[in-house]
């Protein structure tokens, strides 16, 4: 049997979580709602035995996986700003090339690698839980092209999550 974490809203600010033992997430879901039925359509996410969250998306508790992550992307400190802030140094001098237009239609990026991705040592992996910054979501100096923009400048490269929308 595998541990499931349930958190769920106890009211408009308070939320719980309830820990089931189950084979599978939807036997856990089943528990829930027979031991907690007046929580059934307030469910936040589940937590599985190996860390993936699923988010719920509506009452009767039908699992949204969320995006398909399609992998890593190494991007440079313009593109990696761009993301977080909304604009970078490059956007007062000029670009060399638009932040993150190297990534097509109906995908999406977010900072930092998926847990498995991290290195065997890194004490976020370990922890399934972010941490603090660690070593292996940067590359300190990289010859290789942007993979968020296309620009060939050397330099720092930064990882980030692509997601299929």
């Amino acid at each position: 049997m595998s541990e499931y974490v349930c958190h769920y809203l106890t009211d408009a600010v308070h939320s719980a979580r309830a820990v089931y033992h189950a084979d599978e997430l939807p036997q856990a879901m089943a528990m829930h709602n027979a031991a907690l039925p007046e929580y059934r359509s307030k469910v936040l996410k589940w937590v599985g035995p190996t860390g993936i969250t699923f988010l719920m998306h509506d009452s009767t508790m039908t699992l949204n996986k969320g995006p398909e992550n399609y992998g890593t992307i190494w991007v440079c400190q313009d593109c990696m700003l761009h993301d977080a802030n909304g604009e970078c140094g490059g956007c007062h001098e000029g670009h060399d090339e638009e932040p993150l237009s190297a990534i097509g239609d109906g995908f999406h990026v977010a900072m930092g690698l998926a847990w498995d991705e991290h290195a065997e040592d890194c004490h976020n992996r370990a922890e399934r839980e972010w941490r603090g910054e660690c070593d292996c979501e940067t590359n300190t100096f990289s010859t290789s092209q942007c993979e968020g923009c296309g620009s060939y400048l050397h330099g720092e490269r930064h990882a980030m999550t692509l997601f299929r929308n």
